[in-house]
């Protein structure tokens, strides 16, 4: 322990060197955090200067599409697109609201695709039409399974994701006036072989096929012979024996006028051919050593 005294006087100059030295500190304490307020509202008014002549010259010329990097990319117009749809939605606005197969819109559709490439192009245009058998259910069918003597009345809905059975579209139609045997589809019904090793044959008869990989349109074709419409497009030039096919189904479903399904995909098909055939109107642009197929 340490016992000499200390005089008041010492006490008094050390307490002053002590709240001179924590002045000090305050102050450069305070001059540091007033600079770099400074710094910061510097700052954000160059900033935010700077953001607005951004946003002025923005305001003032239209943004540029980023390079393709291709002629032929470059050459498509979104706004030829856009009319392209617009003509499709008011197909399906005067012809009941849709562009679906065996209706006046899909003809309408086709139509129009047709009238468009033969004004436009100098290609070489195909147009065939098939027939396609569909129908319309009186009431919804029933089936009632029989299986190791339990008896079960099975579910038919339009939702699949409940339906234990349904039918498929663009098959031949039948009338029945009571119960009559189904024909049982072997596999998956995905081949000629599944439908000649039918327990019965199928003719005239309602077919039992289990879901499974392949799209339920196949079997409609297998099960009725009758494909689907559809026109397509040749450039001039360009070795037939190599030929690039570009396509898009040009139909929708009942339900919709179809305008992303398929007709974004039938327009912007439509968009490639006529910007193909200008730019191999002119002298510049290098034409292509395999054919170019256009089909919907």
């Amino acid at each position: 322990m340490n016992n000499n005294p200390v005089s008041n006087e010492g006490l008094s100059a050390n307490n002053n060197n002590m709240i001179l030295s924590l002045n000090k500190r305050v102050k450069s304490l305070s001059v540091c955090i007033g600079i770099g307020i400074i710094l910061i509202l510097v700052t954000l008014a160059l900033a935010a200067a700077t953001l607005g002549v951004v946003v002025n010259r923005l305001k003032d010329k239209p943004i540029d599409r980023p390079s393709l990097d291709s002629e032929y990319a470059e050459s498509i117009q979104i706004s030829d697109i856009m009319i392209h749809l617009n003509e499709l939605q008011n197909i399906a606005t005067n012809t009941g609201g849709n562009r679906a197969i065996n209706t006046i819109g899909f003809n309408q559709t086709l139509d129009y695709i047709n009238n468009y490439l033969s004004f436009h192009t100098n290609f070489k245009v195909a147009t065939k039409y098939f027939y396609v058998k569909n129908f319309i259910l009186a009431s919804n069918p029933i089936l009632i399974t029989s299986i190791n003597g339990v008896t079960v009345n099975r579910i038919f809905s339009p939702n699949l994701s409940i339906a234990e059975f349904y039918f498929v579209q663009y098959t031949r139609s039948v009338n029945f006036a009571d119960y009559v045997p189904i024909s049982v589809i072997p596999n998956e019904g995905c081949s000629d072989n599944d439908w000649l090793a039918a327990n019965s044959s199928p003719n005239g008869q309602v077919a039992l096929v289990k879901r499974g990989v392949c799209p339920f349109v196949d079997r409609a074709v297998l099960a009725s012979r009758y494909p689907v419409g559809n026109i397509c497009a040749d450039t001039p030039t360009g070795d037939a024996t190599q030929t690039i096919v570009i396509g898009g189904h040009s139909d929708s479903v009942p339900a919709s006028p179809g305008i992303n399904d398929n007709g974004s995909g039938s327009v912007a098909n439509l968009g490639l051919a006529v910007a193909l055939a200008r730019l191999f109107e002119t002298s510049t642009y290098k034409k292509y050593k395999y054919r170019v197929r256009f089909c919907w």
